[in-house]
């Protein structure tokens, strides 16, 4: 099978998530460069979606491999549906605040809903608690203001656009009608 066969990201149960997932599993960040830079992707995964990110995000001992991963490409809110990598670090215990911050730099969408309607803030009661939660309200923040920052941009990107004549708002029209109270003639 040549490298290019390798790369089997989409297929359910993939080799290439399948030897991903066991180099992480023995915590071995020199296998799974060799396997990726053999052209297995960053992001392969199973049917469901899980990948090696979320596998590694789900122990406090790999926050290397978590690293790695995230400036190799891999996606930060892999498996959204079902548990992305977040969830599986909020659901830890104190050795994955390292994780948690690791994914929100790397952009990890702290307001994400799994199928079970869940988001990372659902999942600290079995976890480090206030350092994390710390972590993702300023995840959080960060994404409001951006969003806001958008809308913003977008805002005054359509006023100047009313205002140099390009778009035309309709003329305003009058929905005032004389009020009728009593029975119908």
């Amino acid at each position: 099978m040549d490298v290019a066969d390798k790369n089997l990201s989409s297929a359910f149960n993939s080799e290439g998530y399948k030897r991903l997932r066991d180099a992480v599993e023995y915590n071995n960040l020199d296998a799974v460069k060799a396997i990726i830079a053999e052209g297995v992707d960053v992001n392969a995964h199973t049917g469901n979606g899980h990948t090696a990110l979320v596998d590694a995000a789900g122990s406090e001992r790999k926050l290397a491999i978590v690293e790695w991963l995230l400036e190799n490409g891999a996606n930060p809110d892999a498996n959204a549906s079902h548990w992305p990598p977040l969830m599986a670090a909020c659901e830890g215990g104190p050795g994955r605040l390292d994780i948690v911050k690791a994914l929100c730099r790397h952009g990890a969408d702290a307001f994400i809903t799994n199928h079970r309607g869940k988001k990372p803030m659902d999942y600290l009661w079995n976890g480090p608690g206030d350092a994390v939660k710390a972590v993702l309200l300023e995840r959080q923040a960060e994404q409001v203001a951006a969003y806001l920052s958008k809308l913003r941009a977008d805002w005054e990107t359509e006023m100047k656009a009313v205002t140099e004549g390009v778009v035309t708002l309709p003329a305003p029209v009058s929905v005032r009608a004389p009020l009728k109270f009593g029975p119908k003639a």
